[in-house]
């Protein structure tokens, strides 16, 4: 799967996984971490499955194939 998770939106999604971490810590609803973990996981690798299925690609950076 090729990258698709630009730079603006993987800082997006880490600021939503600090958000729902403290969420999490301060209402003890661990769901809200589990939330968190997907926004992180996605951003730190590129790569969001749920883009893949719609054909959203905001990583407009491309690399060249020699």
């Amino acid at each position: 799967m090729k990258e698709n998770v630009g730079g603006f939106d993987g800082a997006v999604r880490v600021l939503l996984f600090i958000i729902a971490l403290s969420v999490s810590i301060m209402t003890g609803q661990w769901w809200w971490s589990i939330i968190g973990i997907i926004f992180f996981a996605t951003a730190v690798v590129s790569k969001c499955p749920i883009y893949r299925i719609f054909g959203i690609d905001t990583n407009k950076t491309k690399k060249v194939s020699h």
